[in-house]
């Protein structure tokens, strides 16, 4: 059991590794928003995107390496980091330190996704007020020079 918590200790060190990542990454785009830089946020979203798979990648594995040592902890399908630490064991302190470390950059991570989500947000509402501007003086005439119609807003808020 102590090879697989050493494997599981890996694992969440590769986890979090991807996480400091996203989170820098997280930073920079944070700034691209600030200064309307599409080309780094394009860039970004790539290089995001790519870090994403490999931690879910790492997820998968981790859950496989979880569901190997429910056996042996007498815990079959319940087994989580908090159930191993309450084994007594030799790592047992690193992987509470790990966990810890763990769960504070997860929190980080999701709240610079949230400022970034409302930073996309203000930027959206702003693209909209000047469509709206923009469209409201935009009219249409026939080819006897009456008003046909004015043009519509853009609907480009549309969360799908």
């Amino acid at each position: 059991m102590a090879e697989a918590i050493l494997e599981l200790i890996h694992l969440l060190e590769q986890q979090e590794a991807l996480i400091k990542r996203l989170i820098a990454l997280g930073r920079e785009q944070t700034r691209a928003l600030r200064e309307d830089d599409l080309n780094a946020l394009q860039r970004l979203m790539e290089e995001q995107e790519g870090l994403s798979q490999k931690l879910h990648s790492l997820e998968r594995e981790r859950m496989a390496l979880v569901e190997k040592l429910a056996p042996e902890l007498s815990a079959a399908g319940s087994t989580t980091i908090k159930n191993l630490l309450a084994q007594e064991g030799p790592h047992r302190e690193r992987l509470a330190t790990l966990a810890a470390r763990l769960h504070a950059s997860y929190v980080e991570l999701k709240e610079l996704n949230e400022i970034n989500r409302r930073l996309i947000q203000q930027t959206l509402a702003y693209v909209n007020r000047m469509l709206a501007a923009w469209r409201s003086q935009e009219t249409i005439y026939d080819r006897s020079g009456r008003l046909e119609g004015v043009g519509e807003s853009a609907n480009v808020d549309r969360v799908v």
